[in-house]
């Protein structure tokens, strides 16, 4: 056990002494840049052509946003809801009504924790949308099973939250 252990200070005494790695250098186009952008081949990369693609399409939407799928029934409801709500539309451009990107990050049942104080909604899911831009999450509370008519009460509540 003794000589197992020498020889692993050994080692490690060895291994501290080698020469240091010798920096290379890299030479940049631009003084001051330190990574040359590159634009990646789509061809060889498919997920990501398909997620570019899914992108520059919700860029073009009336709600800018990329919506989650596999939802279930309910989910995509609220989900549906949430993104035709007037309430949101606005929240989802910029000032000068330019399309900012956003993204359904999750559709799911509204916890009692995720409840305002004094809101009771026994039915309503969470669907949080996160802005690239302003690194914000927006919150809305809704109730699935409001009707089409009544899409202006479906959004009980509309919290901006900085990550």
């Amino acid at each position: 056990m003794r000589l197992l252990l020498s020889g692993l200070v050994g080692m490690a005494f060895l291994g501290a002494c080698a020469s240091p790695a010798t920096p290379t250098s890299v030479t940049s186009p631009e003084p001051g840049v330190l990574v040359v952008p590159a634009t990646p081949d789509l061809a060889r990369m498919p997920a990501l052509a398909i997620r570019a693609t899914a992108v520059t399409t919700s860029l073009q939407q009336p709600a800018s946003v990329l919506r989650l799928s596999g939802l279930d029934a309910k989910a995509a409801r609220a989900q549906d809801l949430a993104l035709a709500d007037r309430q949101v539309l606005p929240a989802l451009r910029s000032s000068n009504g330019d399309p900012l990107r956003n993204e359904v990050f999750q559709s799911r049942p509204a916890g009692v924790g995720d409840l305002p104080p004094g809101v009771a909604c026994a039915g309503c899911y969470r669907v949080e949308i996160y802005q690239y831009a302003t690194n914000s999450t927006l919150t809305i509370l809704v109730d699935p099973d409001s009707g089409p008519s009544d899409s202006y009460r479906a959004v009980v509540s509309d919290l901006r939250q900085p990550r």
